[in-house]
């Protein structure tokens, strides 16, 4: 079972940011209690799911939220099956769920090898719909949940069957910034999507009404 490796990386975070969302009529309104700089909210089984992090929180966190998942297959200095996975995770209750969504091969896809990750790292992530990837060694998108961020819960992802209804869409693309050693889009987007337990493909979830807020690092640093 594969489950976060989490990155911690501190930064200082100045600039309130904020996004205007276009709803549909199949959307519904979810309204945090606090403003988050980063986030993901969705509708799960009938359940809403909400984690973020709060606009200027310097401590006790992982700022970007991020894990990232990495799977190379080396030709050289080649890693075209390199997979980006921003997520979020609750800190300090390890008994709550957590989410992430994951940009597959999206390197290779762009005919880029490892080593020239970062000179091209802005043009990797664009707006536009998406495919969801029907395993984790194809190019697309993909969805993960854990019932539990400990690991003693479920862990389901969006690798199988998706009908007409699942959508995975990113609506906007900040230019490349640059914290520390690492260079980083923030990507922020919409999804619907069928997720299955990862021990039991009969067992599954549907996601509905997703948005997302993540920060994406380059493999690579500066």
């Amino acid at each position: 079972m594969k489950y976060f490796r989490i990155l911690s990386l501190i930064i200082f975070v100045s600039v309130l940011v904020s996004c205007n969302k276009n709803k549909t009529d199949d959307e519904v309104d979810i309204i945090p209690p606090v403003q988050y700089e980063y986030y993901i909210f969705a509708n799960i089984d009938g359940v809403e799911f909400e984690s973020g992090i709060e606009v200027g929180a310097t401590s006790n966190f992982d700022p970007y939220g991020t894990a990232m998942s990495f799977r190379p297959i080396y030709n050289g200095a080649s890693c075209v099956d390199m997979i980006y996975e921003p997520g979020l995770y609750p800190f300090g209750d390890e008994s709550l769920p957590s989410m992430g969504v994951g940009f597959q091969l999206f390197l290779g896809e762009m005919g880029f090898i490892c080593a020239e990750e970062l000179e091209n790292f802005e043009t990797l992530f664009t707006n536009g719909t998406f495919d969801f990837a029907v395993n984790d060694a194809e190019y697309g998108v993909s969805v993960n949940y854990a019932t539990t961020s400990d690991g003693t819960g479920d862990y389901y992802t969006s690798h199988g069957p998706q009908d007409n209804a699942a959508t995975f869409q990113v609506t906007e693309v900040s230019e490349e910034l640059i914290d520390l050693n690492n260079k980083y889009v923030v990507v922020t987007g919409i999804f619907n999507c069928r997720v299955y337990n990862e021990l039991d493909t009969s067992d599954f979830i549907d996601i509905l009404n997703g948005k997302f807020k993540v920060a994406i690092l380059s493999w690579n640093t500066l």
